[in-house]
């Protein structure tokens, strides 16, 4: 190419080196990043082995923290990773005044839309929410509940961080009661029955009720405060599709309440429900309770999210954080449209009903998710009725003894944030201002809606089952006392969409969340600490320029917030392992020993997460209350340095328990391996 250049000796010595093989030869240095992949590796993404692979360039040198540091290599190391697709690394002013390195990263799509041909991930999943449940209830028989029947441990309001008030939650379970009373079930399967919330009051009327739970503490807290002469009650630890050994036909109801987001995937509740269907006798019913409404699940987020932005913050914040959350979202989430799709898997379905939650109180139940209750051996009722939309004054011109279905009411719990949710995803355009100033029908409330129909001498049917993305909801009114004589606008056809078109995939907020950890992991074992960045940014995609490069000037700026105001870095291997257990756990990319952990949106079950991954990672045994009594990262590691050995002897005296026979305990159905496992820890 050249021998150098022309007058420029400082530049050609930097440029032109000597060649490693000797000889007296030198090389071009390019500025450029490749490595070879060693001839018989397996090939990647891009390149099989023997395949020199450009990883970027190296030449993009500044200075962080008193170190030169090449942003090329960074990124392609960053690149290498398999849950990397792209990446850029940018030097940005740090809260400290000094410069941080900001790590923006695209994560790769793993897998296809379709199910994965194996259960490991489903499987890992449900062990996880077994472990959460376990240790959330054994907590609540800790400090002792005043109402065994009432234990409503671990149902925390996302908006506050603290427990759901308790009449809040009474509410919910009268009305989930009331839905399944509806029917008069007498010989009923609930699937998930927790600490019995619905079971302590139904099972008195039933004949035949049978109850299995994933949590072995949740069947024996069940079994333990269980009236004596309620022997038509069985108690089973099992996962929800392990029904095969259960009767045909021995049921005419089953419930699955608040449990469809704790599953790892809708083909796994399609296993479920298919399998429940075949319990169930002629004419029976299926009550799906408290599904999380995939299509608000970005408005859910704006409703959790917007009140904690300061004042003036731009829609850009807002959106940033909103898909970062929808990204890291590891519950199950379903489309209403999804249980109308069930007819093609399970024909016995004939209505479906998909109900917004009853009641005035305000939380995320009411307002986000939804009831449904699948009618076999049916005939789907017919549209045979007058269809209208909504414009605000349908009702009261309702005719008196005429049915009728009003399409597309705003539902004012929901329909300010989804409108701006709606709005950051166009990314302008839609006003802001009040509904009466646009001409757009005033939001209703669901509940003064049922109220209004009553009063004009209606009966009301509500639903969701059109899956509107602005959470607008219909109506059919029919006679008080008459049974329905309407459909409301069905799901629409399916066309053999697979499962996973209806829900998101929790598999995928998993990988989001634990990303970042892995990410700083795979840097420091190839890179000096001073070249791991101290912020990661998870986007869509990187911004480019009109001619295909990077818009470095349209990269977001981080979110540098730790919840302290000076970070404090952990000190050692401990403190920096247990800052990237938080990290995972709360979604949250910097964690400082002077931070809290509730304070960074931490509740129970995320702290029975904790508890278990240090358990996994660092060996050592805690209780969850550990992290209630020490929740700043400083201190908390102080207790993990105290604690014994994972599987140590206890060296205090463990309480004394009041033996009782195997079949009392809850224990009659766990195999060799679950006693082994039961006996190794702190119960």
């Amino acid at each position: 190419l050249a021998r150098g250049y022309l007058g420029r000796p400082g530049l050609t010595a930097e440029r032109f080196v000597p060649s490693p093989l000797g000889g007296g030869e030198r090389l071009y240095r390019s500025g450029d990043l490749a490595r070879r992949l060693p001839v018989g590796a397996p090939p990647g993404r891009q390149a099989g082995g023997g395949t020199l692979e450009y990883l970027g360039r190296i030449d993009q040198q500044v200075k962080v923290r008193g170190h030169r540091v090449e942003l090329g290599e960074i990124e392609g190391e960053l690149g290498a990773h398999p849950g990397v697709r792209h990446a850029a690394v940018l030097p940005r002013e740090a809260p400290d005044g000094g410069t941080g390195l900001v790590a923006y990263l695209v994560p790769e799509e793993n897998g296809s839309p379709e199910e994965p041909a194996d259960r490991t991930g489903d499987s890992e999943q449900v062990a996880q929410w077994r472990t959460v449940f376990d240790t959330a209830y054994d907590q609540y028989e800790q400090v002792g509940g005043s109402d065994p029947t009432f234990n409503i441990r671990g149902w925390t309001s996302s908006y506050t961080g603290e427990p759901i008030p308790a009449e809040e939650m009474r509410h919910w379970v009268e009305d989930t009661v009331a839905l399944v009373r509806r029917t008069g079930p007498r010989r009923v399967l609930e699937i998930g029955s927790g600490t019995g919330l619905l079971l302590f009051r139904l099972a008195g009327d039933c004949e035949q009720y049978t109850a299995l739970d994933l949590s072995d503490s949740a069947v024996a807290h069940v079994r333990r405060h269980l009236p004596a002469h309620w022997e038509h009650v069985r108690l089973l630890r099992r996962a929800g599709h392990e029904l095969d050994d259960l009767a045909a036909g021995g049921f005419d109801t089953v419930i699955v309440n608040s449990v469809a987001q704790y599953l790892p995937s809708a083909g796994y509740l399609v296993e479920v429900l298919t399998g429940a269907a075949a319990l169930l006798a002629p004419g029976g019913r299926i009550v799906v309770g408290d599904v999380r409404h995939l299509a608000l699940l970005d408005a859910f987020q704006v409703s959790v999210l917007q009140p904690g932005l300061p004042a003036g913050a731009a829609d850009a914040e807002l959106a940033r954080q909103v898909r970062q959350a929808v990204r890291q979202e590891d519950e199950l989430l379903l489309d209403p449209r999804f249980f109308a799709a069930l007819r093609r898997e399970i024909p016995r379905i004939g209505r479906v009903e998909v109900l917004p939650k009853p009641g005035r109180d305000r939380n995320e139940m009411t307002r986000y998710r939804y009831d449904v209750v699948l009618h076999l051996d049916t005939e789907p009722a017919p549209a045979a009725v007058p269809t209208v939309p909504w414009t605000g004054g349908e009702l009261r011109a309702l005719p008196d003894g005429s049915p009728l279905v009003v399409t597309g009411i705003p539902n004012a719990r929901v329909h300010a944030d989804a409108r701006t949710a709606a709005r950051l995803a166009a990314g302008a355009g839609l006003p802001t201002t009040d509904a009466a100033d646009t001409g757009e029908p005033v939001a209703l409330d669901p509940q003064d809606l049922r109220e209004l129909a009553d009063r004009h001498g209606h009966a009301v049917e509500l639903s969701w089952a059109a899956g509107d993305p602005l959470g607008r909801f219909d109506a059919a009114f029919r006679p008080a006392g008459t049974e329905p004589e309407t459909a409301l606008p069905p799901a629409g056809d399916d066309a053999g969409l697979p499962w996973p078109h209806w829900a998101n995939d929790p598999h995928r907020g998993r990988a989001a969340r634990r990303l970042v950890p892995r990410l700083r992991s795979h840097l420091r074992e190839r890179l000096p600490e001073y070249m791991v960045p101290e912020a990661f940014v998870t986007l869509d995609a990187l911004p480019l320029t009109a001619n295909g490069k990077l818009d470095r000037a349209a990269l977001p700026a981080p979110d540098w917030s730790t919840g302290s105001t000076a970070l404090l870095a952990p000190r050692d291997d401990t403190e920096r392992a247990l800052a990237e257990i938080w990290s995972a756990a709360l979604g949250v990319a910097r964690i400082g020993l002077a931070d809290d952990f509730f304070d960074l949106g931490g509740h129970s079950l995320l702290a029975v997460q904790v508890t278990a991954a240090v358990r996994e990672s660092l060996g050592r045994a805690l209780p969850v209350r550990a992290l209630f009594e020490a929740p700043v990262l400083g201190e908390f590691a102080e207790a993990v340095r105290r604690a014994p050995a994972a599987g140590a002897p206890e060296t205090a005296a463990a309480p004394v328990r009041e033996a009782v026979p195997a079949d009392d305990a809850g224990f009659d159905d766990l195999s060799a391996e679950d006693l082994a496992e039961l006996m190794g820890g702190d119960r």
